[in-house]
């Protein structure tokens, strides 16, 4: 396990990763997020007030609670 780690941070100074396909990369992957967003609004709009509330408290929790694992 310690030699593949070693040889990884050898190889990284040695060979880049070109800018543009890494941020092509980075964008790629925001996709799904976009698409699940959407679909979340588009729920939320579609539900009576007390669902409404509902998922507005869930998805508030939902955020605290991954503020809190990210940066605790």
């Amino acid at each position: 396990m310690h030699y593949i780690s070693g040889y990884a941070v050898g190889w990284f100074p040695n060979h880049s990763i070109r800018p543009s396909a890494a941020t092509s990369a980075d964008s790629v992957a925001a996709y799904p997020s976009l698409f699940f967003w959407v679909a979340l609004v588009h729920t939320i709009q579609k539900e009576d007030e007390l669902q409404k509330r509902i998922w507005h408290e869930s998805v508030f929790i939902a955020f605290m609670a991954t503020l809190f694992l990210t940066f605790a």
